[in-house]
């Protein structure tokens, strides 16, 4: 019985091994056959790629395609092993096997099994390289290969297989052009003629040379990020500039697909470019990129308002109409964009330039969130519509109390703040003329209000991640007037080698005079102009991005608020402005304390007392450097509520480190550094008193440090070691002198 059963076994082994050895065997077909197969699968795999699938089954489509190109490539490998050696129609059958094979990588790909997909990859390249046809597969393969070794990491052989992607584009661009331009704004139009003139062939030409313009841009995308991971920051900025003005052309065509323009996405891109530029000091090109977002995003919200109006209308969307304005040139774009406002004109006299101002009616369909958990719409529109332009305040204007955001008033209505001399102040943009934000002019000469209702219900026809991009978009503007004034505060020197940006297409202004770090923008009443532009981004973001609902964005703009002022504070002259200035920095960053669950947000609780802490610690020295030559009694008198308020402060925060009620003995590294800083203030505060009190809590925070880094290794605090142990040898000295000079003075 066992060798029956072992021999039945044995017969349906044979069997099953037979059976799939005869359905792998593919027989060799005509050439002409293959052709057609070889057609007919591009043909079917265009059209199973197109397919929008459900979220169950999202790859079914895309399994079909991999039986088609699968099927393929074994028939054509069949007819490259029947073929005589070195005969055509070997070849052939070989290059058609490689086309398959990548395609068939593509797919695994795009399905997230990388694995195989490598592999199918690699083994196409030689044979598509050395083809003189099937460019864009060749262009297609060498992306997906960069990209792929850029995802393990290698990121040299990535930018090596980019740059030959680079090339395979260089060569056969001048095959395409002598068939077809579809390099031009024109291009559109010769299609259409060759369509109408019956050309097959051309037009097939336009399309493929259109396929291979896609997937070049494509690759200066991959580029751009290639050279980012090389360290090459200059060349991963030059091709991230040329990516997106490549994009620019895909606007108001109506494409869906990946290389569709996307607003939000290129808006996100050029905010990241110009971060980049402002790190190199290159502000004009950092306003460029800004001021190129903002235009873009104004154009989609504007088409994105007319289709949803055409929605609630039950009446066709104006998309056509809509899509010419996005996709307009630059002789009809002025109407498509409005002119960015607070340009500072030629002469100086304007405002900033950075495309804040919006279109007439527009000026609130930015401002309202739709999305009840997040407050009510009107609320929140109020809300907007109280801050824009209040946060415009003139540096002069700081110490004053209505320097504050105003609480009341609409968007047309004139802000007055009290100057120091006490007369009233036009808040202006220079030489007298008011800033404009959003279409607000703030001066006295704006009527009128704004139905508040009314705008909230036009807002409301945009979707809530409008809103958010374009305050996203506000905050990197913020940055920009930042890191444009911390220049003017160091002195920089004007830049050298800046690039030229432009956007073709686009209507962009001239940028802000300070931007180019001249003489002239080193003055303090250039400083306070950038410092308001600034404060303006600030409060319109702040009323999107409110504090309940949006806690992380929220704390980043009051954080971006108070650089702006320490930033000015360097080039501020009168003592009183600069103590007003760490005032309102203060109560910046109250309000995150006073409502927010500290268990919740605990970093954010953290940073705002470390801030507030610092805060107190530089009003303290300020003041402490104004009273130095007075005499000690009175100094003492003045110093000493700053002095508690610093010492508050920072115990305030150092005790969230304590554990069981005593210093700890070691924190995260993330923290140490700001622990250390903030305990080393709390010893200097102690020390601006002159008692014997007062220098023996000092002594004992110098101890509590030195014991702290002889335990633990906090990178950059090496010096600070050395203070510390110079300051327990000191204090205890200095302490003696006092109680001496003290007892003379009772026994005198």
């Amino acid at each position: 019985a066992t060798t029956a059963r072992s021999a039945d076994a044995v017969c349906c082994w044979r069997m099953r091994a037979g059976f799939l050895k005869e359905d792998t065997v593919t027989e060799a077909v005509s050439p002409a056959v293959l052709a057609t197969q070889y057609a007919e699968a591009l043909r079917e795999s265009e059209r199973l790629r197109a397919i929008v699938e459900p979220d169950s089954e999202p790859f079914r489509s895309r399994y079909e395609e991999r039986s088609l190109l699968r099927r393929l490539s074994q028939q054509a490998k069949a007819n490259a092993a029947a073929a005589p050696e070195g005969s055509e129609e070997g070849d052939r059958a070989r290059f058609i096997e490689a086309a398959a094979t990548a395609m068939l990588g593509a797919n695994f790909m795009d399905t997230e099994e990388t694995g195989q997909a490598r592999g199918l990859l690699d083994k196409s390249l030689p044979v598509l390289s050395a083809a003189g046809e099937a460019d864009t597969l060749a262009i297609d393969t060498l992306n997906r290969l960069g990209v792929l070794a850029a995802n393990r990491e290698e990121h040299q052989l990535s930018l090596q297989l980019l740059q030959r992607a680079l090339n395979r584009y260089e060569s056969a661009r001048q095959a395409v052009l002598g068939h077809v331009d579809a390099l031009t704004p024109a291009a559109a139009a010769t299609e259409a003629g060759l369509v109408e003139a019956g050309q097959a062939a051309a037009n097939a030409a336009v399309r493929e040379a259109r396929v291979m313009e896609d997937l070049h841009t494509l690759t200066g995308f991959y580029l751009a990020q290639a050279y980012g991971n090389c360290g090459q920051p200059a060349e991963s900025a030059r091709w991230c500039l040329r990516t997106m003005r490549r994009q620019l052309r895909a606007r108001g065509t109506g494409r869906a697909d990946e290389h569709g323009f996307k607003p939000h996405e290129w808006a996100r891109n050029a905010a990241s470019l110009s971060s980049y530029f402002c790190a190199e000091r290159h502000f004009a090109a950092a306003q460029a990129c800004l001021n190129a977002a903002d235009a873009v995003l104004r154009a989609n919200r504007r088409v994105e308002k007319a289709r949803l109006a055409a929605v609630i209308t039950a009446e066709p969307a104006p998309e056509a109409a809509g899509e010419r304005e996005a996709g307009a040139g630059a002789g009809a774009a002025s109407e498509a964009l409005p002119a960015a406002s607070a340009q500072v004109d030629e002469d100086g006299s304007g405002g900033s330039g950075e495309g804040c101002e919006q279109a007439e009616g527009e000026g609130c369909e930015e401002s309202a969130n739709v999305d009840a958990r997040r407050g009510d719409p009107a609320a929140r529109l109020r809300n907007y519509m109280t801050h824009i332009g209040a946060a415009a305040v003139e540096a002069s204007d700081l110490p004053a109390e209505a320097s504050r955001p105003c609480e009341s008033g609409g968007a047309g209505a004139a802000r007055r703040v009290s100057g120091g001399t006490g007369a009233e102040k036009t808040v202006s943009g220079g030489a007298g003329r008011p800033v404009t934000l959003s279409g607000t002019q703030v001066d006295d000469s704006a009527s009128g209000a704004v139905d508040v209702m009314a705008a909230a219900a036009a807002a409301a026809q945009l979707p809530e991640e409008e809103l958010e991009v374009a305050a996203q978009l506000d905050i990197a503007f913020v940055e920009f007037w930042r890191a444009l004034l911390h220049a003017l505060a160091s002195g920089d020197p004007p830049p050298t080698d800046s690039p030229a940006v432009d956007f073709p297409g686009l209507p962009l202004p001239k940028p802000h005079p300070a931007t180019a770090l001249d003489q002239a923008a080193h003055s303090l009443e250039s400083a306070r102009e950038v410092y308001r532009l600034g404060a303006a981004h600030a409060a319109r973001a702040k009323a999107i991005f409110v504090l309940d609902g949006f806690v992380t964005d929220h704390f980043a703009i009051l954080s971006l608020e108070s650089s702006l002022l320490g930033a000015l504070l360097a080039l501020e002259p009168q003592p009183g402005r600069r103590m007003a200035m760490h005032r309102r920095r203060v109560e910046l960053l109250l309000p995150p304390l006073q409502e927010l669950n500290e268990n919740a947000y605990v970093q954010i609780y953290r940073q705002a007392l470390y801030d507030v802490a610092s805060i107190r610690s530089d009003m303290l020295e300020l003041r402490a450097t104004q009273l130095q030559h007075e005499p000690e009694t009175r100094r003492a008198a003045a110093l000493a509520p700053l002095v508690a308020d610093a010492v508050a402060a920072h115990t305030d925060f150092l005790r969230r480190f304590d554990k069981d009620g005593a210093p700890p003995g070691s924190v995260d590294d993330e923290s140490a550094h700001a622990y250390v800083s903030s305990r080393l203030s709390l010893a200097r505060a102690h020390s601006k008193l002159a008692t014997t009190t007062a220098l023996g809590e000092a002594l004992a925070q110098y101890k509590i440090i030195s014991a702290f880094l002889k335990a633990n290794v906090v990178p950059g605090l090496e010096g600070e070691a050395k203070v510390c142990d110079e300051m327990i040898e000191l204090l205890p000295l200095r302490m003696v002198h006092i109680s001496r000079e003290a007892s003379r003075g009772v026994s005198r």
